[in-house]
């Protein structure tokens, strides 16, 4: 089966937190990624079924997913991850609301848009 999912996205401009290395205050800025996987308990990444570009603007934007799991599951993770244009681990932040519900859209093999790329949607 493969589903549609929304959700509001956007950054902080403005997040500050102390760093774990230094335990100084250190700004969180750096646009990161939303990832959606399935699983069958609290915290399983069984399949990546969903990942967005970098997050890089302050104003609420909705993105959309076509999720397409191969297997049937219990759990959704969404997971904020660095995005991958810039290697290694850094100090970002992303801001989630309106999450939709998953709406079935069919079959897999009846569905030729699905991607995991999710994408923006104009307002």
């Amino acid at each position: 089966m493969v589903y549609e999912f929304s959700i509001r996205l956007c950054r902080s401009d403005r997040y500050e937190s102390a760093s774990r290395l230094t335990h100084e205050p250190a700004d969180y800025i750096t646009p990161i990624v939303l990832r959606i996987f399935g699983g069958n308990k609290y915290c399983d990444k069984a399949q990546l079924l969903g990942i967005s570009p970098p997050v890089e603007h302050t104003e609420w934007g909705t993105y959309r997913f076509t999720l397409s799991p191969t297997e049937n599951y219990s759990h959704i993770l969404l997971e904020a991850y660095y995005a991958d244009r810039l290697g290694d681990a850094y100090r970002g932040n992303i801001l989630l609301d309106q999450a939709s519900d998953l709406v079935p859209l069919g079959p897999s093999a009846s569905i030729e848009s699905a991607s995991m790329k999710g994408e923006r949607v104009p307002e």
